[in-house]
């Protein structure tokens, strides 16, 4: 049955904001049984020369450690619940398929898995599943500024904008039926932009 709901602001830079939310769900909920890490940054998009180390530390701090103190807090509470659970990080599939000027982004998803794949083995015994989901572009409003008909590229999509616009992809992608951009029904843009339009798992174990 349905119960009702909660929410907890909750800053992921700060180990003890995170530990405080794990907390939360079991005082108001009466337990945690799913952990979803899903915060992250994703607009500081620059060659390698461009970086800078407050760039590189603001999307470390999110993106890496903030999942990481989240990973541990799940993992802690659920162990000491001793029912199991699951735990799923959110990356991108940019990870898998890095794509230029992305490199912070990835570096930080990359981690991410590498990270959750290890905690997966070392909590398996307590029933607790540890995963990684890998999206890829979905059709939403801020996507639709960027690539659809007459869009202008923003956040470092222009030359991603322009491909798609050249090759007279964008029209087509935008016409396609919601759920095949779900699917990742990409075959004309894939060709064009060498990439997955699609979603992937990066599995650390499974049931």
């Amino acid at each position: 049955l349905a119960t009702p709901g909660s929410s907890f602001a909750c800053d992921v830079r700060d180990a003890a904001q995170v530990r405080a939310l794990a907390d939360h769900a079991v005082s108001t909920h009466g337990g945690l049984d799913f952990w979803i890490s899903n915060a992250g940054i994703g607009y500081i998009m620059k060659p390698l020369g461009e970086v800078s180390a407050d760039d590189w530390r603001a999307v470390i701090d999110v993106n890496l450690t903030g999942a990481w103190f989240g990973l541990q807090a799940a993992a802690e509470v659920m162990i000491a619940q001793g029912k199991g659970g699951r735990i799923v990080n959110i990356a991108a599939l940019s990870a898998l398929q890095p794509m230029p000027k992305f490199g912070l982004s990835v570096a930080t998803w990359a981690g991410m898995i590498g990270y959750a794949k290890t905690l997966s083995l070392e909590v398996a015994a307590d029933r607790i599943t540890v995963n990684t989901i890998c999206p890829g572009r979905f059709a939403t409003g801020r996507l639709a500024k960027v690539y659809g008909p007459g869009g202008v590229g923003q956040d470092g999509d222009d030359e991603i904008a322009k491909r798609l616009q050249d090759n007279g992809l964008t029209q087509a992608l935008f016409n396609m039926p919601p759920g095949d951009w779900a699917k990742g029904d990409f075959a004309a843009a894939n060709k064009v932009l060498g990439k997955d339009f699609g979603c992937a798992m990066a599995p650390g174990n499974q049931e």
